[in-house]
């Protein structure tokens, strides 16, 4: 579960932790079925390329924002998709 602050975990625990620095992103949302990744996938993909954006070496990633177990309709299912893009860095002043 994303969380916007670095969470730590005792060492011997079955919880699993990662932190993910603050990254620029494209964002595509899927409200829909889990069939539909794919073209979402594509939507973002063909963003990045369309837009001469260029991925960072940061995982893409998915959010699935609700749970399907409580929501029957699959018309009702939202998935965030996320891809981090390289962002140039400034030079320093003098």
């Amino acid at each position: 579960i994303p969380v916007n602050s670095q969470v730590t975990v005792a060492e011997n625990s079955t919880i699993l932790s990662g932190f993910m620095e603050r990254t620029i992103v494209v964002k595509v949302t899927l409200k829909g079925n889990y069939t539909n990744l794919k073209e979402a996938w594509n939507i973002a993909n063909n963003y990045v390329k369309d837009n001469q954006l260029e991925a960072s070496e940061m995982s893409p990633f998915e959010i699935y924002v609700n749970d399907p177990g409580d929501l029957p309709n699959p018309a009702d299912w939202m998935t965030e998709i996320y891809i981090p893009i390289k962002t140039q860095e400034t030079e320093p002043t003098l």
